[in-house]
């Protein structure tokens, strides 16, 4: 039996209706526009690692205040816990490189370089999940990515780095896409979807915690550096113009 047809031979929870998938992908795409002007304006006047903080806090707030009630212990129940830590760990580093990205450029160019995405999307179909992709999809795949590149210009003297982060949130969004069309098989959406906000919401703590670890560490050394230079004795010539 091919992995396709294995793939399409697993009960899936989140149904087969291509329609309300479908619609489900077009009221996400008018929150993303939101997610990423928030993140661009706080990233201007907050530490980033407070964003991150804040983006999957509030990720897991309404997770559990949506499904708990309903599932209750049932929502954290799954027979694949290592594929979760790894869509959650390419989650949160798809976020944190397209967070890091759109502070130095704008949100347009950032946009246009996401349309990457279904190119790595694609690619990793075929040898992971088993698709067949035509020659038509793989013409319109190409002739986005030629687009990315003309945008990032690799290779120049103004070549903007902020774009190539946003390139490699791509791909590693495009990952996590194809193991959430793995677990979708396995898992309810969920559970899914809060496992994935719960594990970005420990990672964003360490980080948070660790980028405030090293702010004291450096405030310290500073303030010592500080304190040593105003102990030293003036200069001869200043004692004598006191005098």
């Amino acid at each position: 039996m091919s992995a396709h047809a294995a793939t399409a031979s697993l009960p899936r929870h989140g149904g087969n209706s291509v329609l309300r998938a479908v619609g489900y992908m077009c009221l996400a795409s008018l929150f993303f526009p939101i997610l990423n002007a928030s993140v661009k304006y706080l990233g201007q006047r907050y530490p980033i690692t407070e964003v991150f903080f804040a983006r999957y806090l509030g990720h897991c707030v309404i997770c559990l205040a949506l499904f708990l009630p309903r599932h209750g212990r049932q929502l954290f129940a799954t027979s694949r816990p290592g594929l979760h830590v790894l869509r959650a760990c390419l989650l949160f580093c798809a976020s944190a490189f397209y967070f890091l990205g759109i502070q130095t450029i704008d949100l347009s160019t950032a946009a246009a370089i996401s349309f990457a995405g279904p190119i790595f999307v694609t690619a990793f179909s075929v040898p992971l999940l088993g698709e067949k992709v035509g020659v038509r999809r793989w013409s319109a795949v190409l002739a986005g990515f030629i687009g990315a590149l003309v945008i990032i210009r690799p290779g120049t003297a103004v070549m903007q780095w902020g774009a190539v982060l946003v390139l490699i949130d791509a791909l590693a969004y495009g990952l996590y896409q194809i193991l959430s069309r793995k677990v979708g098989s396995l898992d309810p959406a969920y559970t899914s979807i809060t496992l994935a906000g719960l594990g970005g919401f420990l990672l964003s703590c360490v980080l948070l915690q660790t980028h405030r670890r090293l702010l004291t560490s450096s405030n310290l050394i500073v303030g010592e550096s500080q304190t040593k230079v105003a102990l030293l004795p003036p200069p001869s010539g200043c004692r004598t113009a006191v005098r």
